[in-house]
């Protein structure tokens, strides 16, 4: 009767599926909270709780990249466990929930990382870097002191050779051994964490040359029409992307605004030059980020984006 009694609590333990049906379910919770740790980490710098090197650097790439390999790494064992012995669907419909969830948020970390390997890390871009579009007095104060320079012919910054120290130091203490070292070869096996720098030896150069390199396909823009008409379908290209005005100068042929990123709220400054050229007018864009090292195309896809819309308009209107 005793053995009945205590072994029933057991057998009942063994049907719900025990402390591995137990330990799926926390689990779970937290890769729930991995998509509510990326937005707090964005939305934190968009309203100014916190600034972008924390929101962006610390709780994206580095904090939210260790926090997503760990969930992961506990799916896994936890699928492992469910397969080993039955009962065995919950457990494993839960451990398949946290891999889909984890898996998710890590195909998002690795594509912003391989872009950032892929690109040189610039964060102004325009269509002509012998003849610059320099920002008017409004759209500078409106910068700030505070905001990435705007210069002529600017350079790679030197702060890449001090994230680059850092990253040597991070790797020389993670190879240390312990769990630093088995998380940081975990995420160099998954592709989450490089094993060398990737912008090695850039200090220092013209960001004109990298601009090259990285976008050949951004030129200035030669069309058919008046100086007058090119700025009003300009305008009304900007305005259809939602930016914020600063500069209008149909006289100076100059156009200012302001895109804003939907979820860190990153603000890029943009400008437009329309010139004579010949019969027809000649179009200059820039667009600059306020703050950052690598812009991750954002600013190159902009370009293109408003050179495109702006061709295609004007194409449309000739026809």
């Amino acid at each position: 009767m005793n053995s009945q009694v205590w072994s029933y609590p057991m057998a009942y333990s063994s049907r719900r599926g025990g402390i591995r049906l137990w330990l799926a379910g926390l689990v779970f919770l937290l890769a729930v909270a991995l998509p509510v740790w990326f937005a707090v980490a964005a939305l934190g710098v968009k309203f100014e709780f916190w600034d972008y090197q924390v929101g962006l650097g610390t709780l994206t790439r580095d904090w939210g990249a260790k926090f997503t390999t760990a969930v992961l790494l506990a799916g896994l064992v936890l699928l492992l466990l469910g397969l080993i012995k039955a009962p065995r669907v919950r457990t494993v419909i839960l451990s398949i929930l946290i891999l889909l969830i984890a898996g998710l948020c890590m195909g998002r970390l690795l594509a912003m990382k391989s872009v950032a390997e892929s690109l040189p890390p610039i964060h102004d871009v325009q269509t002509d870097w012998s003849d610059p579009i320099m920002f008017t007095d409004a759209m500078m104060e409106l910068r700030g002191d505070e905001s990435n320079p705007v210069q002529a012919d600017p350079v790679i910054s030197p702060v890449i050779t001090r994230i680059e120290q850092n990253f040597e130091a991070q790797k020389e203490k993670a190879q240390s051994g312990g769990f630093s070292k088995f998380m940081w070869d975990t995420q160099v096996a998954l592709g989450m964490q490089s094993d060398v720098f990737y912008w090695k030896d850039l200090a220092g150069q013209r960001v004109a040359d990298e601009q090259a390199r990285a976008y050949p396909e951004i030129e200035p823009i030669i069309v058919a029409q008046a100086p007058d008409t090119v700025f009003q379908v300009a305008e009304e290209v900007l305005a259809s992307m939602d930016m914020e005005f600063v500069t209008r100068s149909q006289g100076r042929g100059i156009l200012e605004a302001t895109a804003s990123t939907q979820w860190f709220g990153f603000k890029d400054d943009v400008a437009v030059r329309i010139r004579p050229e010949g019969d027809g007018s000649r179009v200059d864009i820039r667009s600059v980020s306020r703050v950052g090292l690598s812009d991750l195309g954002a600013n190159a896809k902009r370009v293109e984006a408003i050179s495109n819309e702006l061709e295609s308009r004007l194409s449309e209107q000739a026809s």
